[in-house]
């Protein structure tokens, strides 16, 4: 036979290329039998032991090929020798080897030969069976009849650009079957050159990966969405952060999941009174915000999810959607119903592109959403009536406190003038039974300033408004003061009253001298006021806790009563007493003890209580103290007495008193004449002004509260005027709230006189103000 015909030389090429191929490929699987033969492995655990040795030939497919094409070539040169020799044997075992490894190969992947423009010019069996194209319907095709569109031009542009510069290229790539199914490959392309270099057909070798991408691809969007969850389970439940916003924040980030991501569109309703109101939303547009603001239970398809408590589905706005307009865009969506413990609270809209059919792990999904979404509304709900509960309850009770406040204000004017003048008509009367009268009127009001006081206190113990001092004084000395305060009472009842202190106790501590004698005060008074006979002890000690930090304990025993065990637990709550009949026989409010026992909580201490019926009882208290240096005993250097009728004589001063009540100013005046000052009167701070712009002051006391101009305003004026040349002001308020007293200070006041007005404090304001000619002296003296 002579050389083959120059016609069949196409062919020869297309099946040396082929049988490259299939060398290539079927190598790894020939000794994967063997090793099957020779072990106990099953076949494809040994394939899957040696893929990437498998994927490391087809990549190293060009350099199989060449050797293939070489020795292909000199086998055509035997085969044409042969030919020649008259002999075909060659050839037809050729092609038995060809058949043998092709039908190998059919098994694992899918093979196509392109010609350079890409038309397909062969497709193995794999390649029609995963495809579902017939070989008839594929050749002078090319391969875009697989484009499943899931790929950017840039990916098939990339590709190109690597196998027409001769590169061998690899990925994976998402096509489409004739069935419309999508499927996965990891394909390799390889150009077949020419001897001159050019490239005469593409080799593409394809392995269905469908289910590892499948896998792949749940596992990634498990992923996603579980970090959605997270996301939402991190936002904060707090009123510092409204609903509306964290519902927001939770809705953006459900519809960024990539498989909503494509419209980016939802909303979620929030059930009131029966019906669902649009509470927030994305990408909706006004028309369907509008239409959509407020949709009844049962309605459209949100509407019937709520009612049904169960997820509903639309592929396309159908005759579900009662709520639609013209040129709504087709859309379909989910419907979730967002609930709480089975209670609906509202509905998650989601919307899908047109056609996307119902998926049962998107609505797994969005169910998981939901019952987060329910979690957050109750718990931000119950926030928001927890924080609204606290206020409403702080705001009732900073009433109730500004109520007492007033109160006190407004009782102690009256209260000023009553005292005032019992104390007034005191120093005037020499008649027995009229200083008796005056005496009780005056103890009356002491006792009713008493109470206020106490009341005061409580509600600022209630608001956490009382201040404590960080001052020096004596604890001992202190106690020692209270002793000879309540002695008379104690002398009159037969009591012994007495004190002792323990040998450790500091000379001298920081603290607020005025509340720890205020308590001390309470017990003794309570324990003279119950006990009928025998004593009252008073017995201080203290511990070193840490360098000069000391705990000290103050006790209070008395012979008296006694306090029934089951009245115990209750004694230190407000209004509390041991009976009814203790208030008619007693007096007293019953805020004294809670009062205490709050007041040595303040100070980082407790009090409690050890008792007996009918044998007495012992008050305890402690506080945390900082240790100072010794207090000294005061030195009263004044040589005027609290009451020296020639105070004014000795130190003259110009006094101007201001104030809108004729009783507070008589009261005022009074007082001041017993100390032999004249003084001055305006009735506002337009009229202190005004009487100022006349003559020199030392002092102003100025009342705060009056009309046409206040004392603040009146102070203030003052001082822009005067500066340092200006008289001393000091306020005289009937006010006990901090706030007040803060305020006069603010503007500048140089002190605070309360009312009602006690000598021994007005004494020491007077004492404390110079002439304003000597002040100016010292001033130029230095």
């Amino acid at each position: 036979m002579g050389d083959a015909p120059p016609e069949s030389a196409p062919r020869f090429r297309a099946t040396y290329a082929l049988m490259g191929v299939v060398l290539g490929l079927l190598f790894p699987i020939c000794t994967a039998l063997y090793e099957v033969y020779v072990t106990d492995y099953s076949f494809l655990e040994v394939l899957l032991g040696r893929s990437n040795r498998l994927m490391l030939i087809i990549e190293t497919a060009p350099l199989v090929l060449g050797i293939v094409f070489y020795r292909l070539g000199r086998r055509r040169e035997l085969i044409a020798e042969e030919v020649r020799l008259g002999t075909c044997v060659a050839l037809a075992e050729v092609q038995e080897e060809i058949e043998f490894y092709k039908s190998g190969l059919d098994r694992i992947a899918s093979v196509s030969m392109t010609e350079p423009s890409g038309r397909i010019t062969y497709a193995n069996d794999m390649f029609l069976e995963t495809s579902g194209y017939s070989r008839e319907e594929l050749m002078g095709r090319t391969h875009r009849i697989l484009n499943s569109k899931e790929h950017p031009s840039e990916f098939f542009q990339q590709m190109w650009e690597t196998i027409t510069s001769g590169q061998v290229w690899r990925g994976d790539i998402c096509n489409r079957s004739k069935d419309g199914q999508l499927y996965w490959v990891d394909s390799t392309i390889i150009p077949m050159m020419d001897p001159d270099g050019s490239i005469h057909q593409y080799a593409s070798i394809r392995l269905d990966i469908s289910e590892r991408k499948h896998n792949e691809l749940a596992l990634l969007r498990a992923y996603q969405e579980q970090g959605i969850i997270n996301f939402l389970l991190r936002i904060p439940v707090a009123a510092s952060v409204s609903l509306h916003e964290a519902l927001e924040t939770a809705l953006a980030k459900i519809i960024s999941v990539p498989w909503l991501s494509l419209l980016s569109r939802g909303g979620i309703f929030l059930a009131q009174d029966g019906e669902l109101n649009l509470f927030v939303s994305m990408g909706l547009g006004r028309e369907v915000e509008s239409r959509c603001a407020k949709i009844a239970s049962g309605q459209c398809l949100c509407g019937r999810a709520f009612a049904g408590r169960q997820p509903l589905h639309a592929s396309c706005v159908d005759e579900r959607h009662e709520v639609h307009y013209e040129g709504m865009a087709p859309h379909g969506h989910y419907n979730v119903p967002i609930l709480n413990n089975g209670v609906p609270l509202g509905v998650l809209v989601v919307y899908l592109p047109h056609g996307h059919q119902r998926h049962e792990p998107d609505v797994a999904f969005l169910q998981a959403c939901c019952d987060v979404l329910g979690t957050l509304i109750a718990a931000h709900r119950n926030e928001t009536a927890l924080v609204r509960a606290r206020d409403e309850a702080e705001s009732a009770t900073q009433a109730k406190a500004r109520f007492l406040a007033n109160m006190s204000h407004e009782i102690r004017t009256p209260m000023n003038g009553i005292i005032g003048m019992a104390n007034l008509l005191g120093g005037d009367v020499v008649d027995p039974t009229s200083a008796e009268r005056v005496r009780i009127i005056q103890n009356c009001g002491n006792s009713l300033l008493t109470l206020i006081d106490e009341l005061l206190d409580f509600s600022k113990l209630e608001v956490d408004k009382i201040e404590l001092e960080r001052i020096p004084f004596n604890l001992m000395k202190t106690i020692d003061e209270v002793i000879e305060l309540f002695a008379p009472r104690a002398s009159e009842k037969g009591i012994a009253l007495t004190a002792r202190h323990a040998p450790t106790v500091p000379a001298g501590i920081l603290g607020d001298s005025s509340r720890f004698r205020q308590i001390v005060n309470n017990l003794v008074s309570n324990a003279i006021k119950f006990t009928s006979a025998g004593s009252v002890d008073i017995s201080t000690s203290a511990i070193r806790t840490s360098g000069s930090s000391w705990t000290v304990q103050v006790a209070v025993r008395d012979t008296g009563l006694g306090i029934p065990a089951d009245v115990q637990p209750r004694l230190f709550q407000s209004f509390s007493q041991v009976d009814a009949s203790t208030t008619r026989r007693f007096g007293g409010s019953g805020l004294g003890l809670a009062i205490s026992k709050g007041l040595c909580e303040k100070m980082g201490g407790n009090m409690w209580v050890e008792s007996e019926e009918g044998k007495g009882s012992t008050f305890t208290f402690t506080l945390e103290a900082e240790e100072c240096a010794p207090v000294a005993p005061a030195m009263d250097s004044d040589p005027f007495s609290t009451e020296d009728a020639a105070m004014g004589q000795r130190a003259p001063l110009r006094i101007l008193l201001v104030d809108d009540n004729r009783i507070n100013l008589l009261v005022a005046a009074g007082l001041l004449k017993r100390l032999g000052y004249e003084a001055d009167q305006a009735t506002n701070g337009l009229e202190a002004l005004d009487q100022l712009e006349e003559r020199p002051y030392d002092l102003i006391l100025m009342d705060c509260h009056m009309p046409e101009m206040d004392g603040f305003e009146a102070t203030e004026r003052i001082i822009a005027k005067y500066g340092d040349l200006r008289p001393r002001i000091v306020a005289l308020t009937a006010s006990t709230l901090q706030e007040d007293v803060d305020r006069c200070y603010a503007c500048r006041m140089d002190d605070v006189l309360g009312k009602p007005i006690r000598v021994p404090a007005l004494s020491e304001v007077l004492r404390a103000t110079p002439r304003l000619e000597e002040a100016r002296g010292q001033e130029d003296v230095a």
